[in-house]
């Protein structure tokens, strides 16, 4: 009555099912009669009748419609699976796609994310999956943990995530990402074996003793940690086997308890998404006895796919530096390197002698994950002087930089009693108000609870811990992420850097072009890796990071007139002539701002450099006011004028540099 197709595979696995069922009903009621029970069973062989055989392990089934496919599962080269325990508990989950030989996962879907379930020592599913009726070979990708929401149609990515939390229970196995796949798979009873491969980051914590520290007194403590600086959240490409689009750095707590190990505490470890480390970014923020202390993952660290380390913190109540080890060994998830990292006593104070502002103009103070204050090293421009500062600004209680209450710590160069001003910004008329100060150089900046700053020490009781960490803005495509540095010339913040990026936002790779032809649209790369940007790039959504844009000619005009259209100010490194016998007016950089002569690319140059602009020009492209098109002029910087320039940027096809803006 049921031809063994695999459009009834359902239907004959159901009716299987209920039959089952029914002949146990039948079984366990005492109160039927032997008559009703006679009825009752010539029903069902009568029914069954109607019904293919459903092949079982011990009668293998000639037709592949009639084959259920079964999974088994392993990880890596070891016969061990999932992050917790390293084996599988029942009620875990994973996904399953089956595609056909001649189909990819953008397409049609022989099955399509069906959920395989733990149990009993092997994975089972509610609805059997059968292979295709014509005997074609298959292609099967599976992972961990199961999303219900799976790949849209037309699509090959999957949203992932870790928990921010992996100390809750279950939290710490799903925030891992498993992946399987498995070529060319014929129909058989037998289970198909699936080798799983970690996509995500192990790092384990231990903490060890030096000096006269005590290490049964260290657990008592409990030490309270926390990893920061890492993104938690992506986009898995199934296709290219990669981890693009990645958003959202959270503080994330890690799983376990302390406990004692061959003389330390072992215990504590996190799942990361793989991502670049930068130095000085991402750091463990660690609390014991009431002190707080940060350990920096150094630049050499590696947060890959598959791959785990180990960082060791070598306590030492006595010193405000720790020592670091990052070292890994363990197999099934690959084999990391071994680095050093020191870790630094948060203070209350922010030692300015010690801010390293080559990495960025502007930092961030941090109190216990909330900013409490701004600090940039700038240039003021006042009617009655001008000179590079650092000044710290206050945060308003809705959480922004107050720039009406600057705190002048240090001017820069000064050795009389002029420090400690004030400024006070209005950001409406653009316009400064400075207040000189007279103290003697501070290196020392205290802030009271009451968010007030203070040069002085007097009142150490009502002072925050403190730590400041450089602003950047980060620029994460393609599995990479690159953190420009800032400067806050007047009002405006900049990104200290042009922008160079062979990728959209998306991970999306930019078409490359040899030079700046008519109607093609990419970037030219020079021979001295400077990136230019055909006129169509800068108008796109997917070209700049998050919370930046492309300066606007009333940008430009607000930054010279504060500067007093002194360009030299915002040129840096060396310039050249244009040609011989030309002047080169000075390049003092005085503002940060780092204006380099990379050049411009245009049509029919064959290279930047024989154009004849590199070493003496540079121009940014600008939008008009309105932000819905470009200005047919673009902002430009000569060796030869210490004013603002212009190149026509509608004529021809050009490709220049783009600076941003923060918005």
């Amino acid at each position: 009555m049921f031809p063994p197709t695999e459009s009834n595979a359902y239907l004959r696995a159901s009716i299987s099912k209920w039959y089952a069922q029914f002949v146990l009903f039948i079984m366990r009621s005492s109160f039927f009669s032997l008559k009703a029970g006679s009825l009752s069973i010539l029903w069902l062989v009568l029914l069954a009748s109607c019904v293919n055989k459903i092949p079982s392990e011990e009668d293998e089934a000639t037709h592949a419609g009639d084959i259920p496919i079964r999974i088994s599962a392993s990880i890596s080269e070891a016969n061990r699976t999932r992050v917790a325990n390293n084996q599988f508990e029942a009620g875990d989950e994973m996904g399953l796609f089956v595609l056909t030989a001649s189909f990819s996962l953008r397409e049609e879907r022989h099955a399509d994310n069906v959920r395989f379930v733990y149990s009993d020592g092997g994975f089972a599913t509610d609805v059997p999956v059968y292979y295709p009726k014509d005997g074609s070979k298959i292609r099967l990708v599976s992972y961990y943990p199961y999303r219900k929401e799976g790949m849209e149609m037309g699509k090959c990515v999957m949203p992932v995530s870790v928990s921010t939390d992996q100390g809750k229970t279950g939290a710490h196995s799903l925030s891992d990402f498993l992946v399987a796949t498995k070529e060319d798979v014929a129909a058989s009873n037998n289970p198909v074996p699936l080798k799983y491969k970690h996509k995500f980051f192990r790092l384990k914590i231990v903490l060890a003793v030096a000096g006269k520290d005590n290490i049964d007194e260290l657990y008592d403590a409990n030490p309270k940690l926390s990893v920061c600086g890492f993104y938690t959240e992506a986009t898995y490409d199934f296709q290219n086997d990669t981890l693009i689009g990645r958003v959202k750095e959270r503080d994330i707590v890690p799983s376990g308890a302390w406990k004692m190990e061959n003389g330390r505490l072992v215990g504590k470890e996190l799942i990361l998404i793989p991502q670049e480390c930068n130095p000085g970014y991402q750091y463990v923020a660690l609390e014991v006895g009431g002190k707080k202390y940060t350990s920096f993952l150094p630049s050499t660290t590696q947060a890959r796919a598959g791959k785990q380390m180990e960082l060791k913190i070598s306590f030492d109540s006595s010193s405000d530096m720790l020592l670091s080890d990052v070292e890994g060994d363990i197999e099934e998830w690959g084999e990391g390197g071994k680095e050093s990292a020191p870790s630094e006593l948060v203070h209350q104070f922010v030692n300015v002698s010690e801010l390293d502002f080559k990495r960025s103009n502007v930092y961030k103070v941090f109190h216990e994950k909330k900013q409490v204050a701004e600090i940039c090293e700038e240039y003021l421009v006042t009617p009655e002087f001008s000179s590079p500062a650092i000044v710290a600004y206050p945060m308003t209680a809705g959480g922004k930089v107050d720039l009406s209450k600057g705190l002048v710590v240090r001017l820069i160069g000064e050795t009389a009693a002029v420090h400690g001003g004030t400024v006070a910004w209005d950001t409406d008329n653009l316009s400064l108000t400075y207040t000189p100060g007279t103290l003697k150089s501070r290196d020392y900046l205290y802030i009271k609870a009451d968010g007030q700053f203070t040069l002085s020490n007097a009142d150490a009781d009502t002072m925050l811990d403190v730590l400041p960490m450089a602003d950047v803005a980060c620029d994460e495509r393609d599995g990479k992420r690159h953190n420009y540095p800032l400067v806050k010339i007047g009002t405006q913040y900049w990104m200290r850097e042009n922008l160079e990026t062979p990728f959209y936002t998306d991970g999306t790779a930019i078409p490359q072009l040899t030079n700046a032809i008519s109607g093609q649209s990419g970037y030219v790369r020079s021979k001295s890796d400077h990136y230019f940007y055909t006129i169509d790039l800068p108008l796109s959504s997917r070209i700049l990071p998050e919370r930046y844009e492309i300066p606007r000619k009333a940008d430009w005009d607000t930054l010279m007139a504060y500067l007093k259209n002194d360009v030299s100010l915002i040129k840096g490194d060396t310039w050249i002539p244009n040609s011989n016998g030309d002047k080169v007016e000075a390049a003092t950089n005085l503002t940060g701002f780092s204006a380099l002569p990379v050049g411009i690319c245009m049509e029919n140059n064959s290279t930047i450099k024989q154009s004849g602009y590199e070493g003496w020009m540079v121009a940014y492209w600008t939008q008009d006011n309105t932000r819905t098109g470009m200005e047919p002029f673009a902002f430009a910087l000569l060796s030869n004028s210490n004013e603002r320039s212009q190149a026509r940027s509608d004529e021809g096809q050009k490709a220049l540099a783009i600076r941003c803006i923060r918005k």
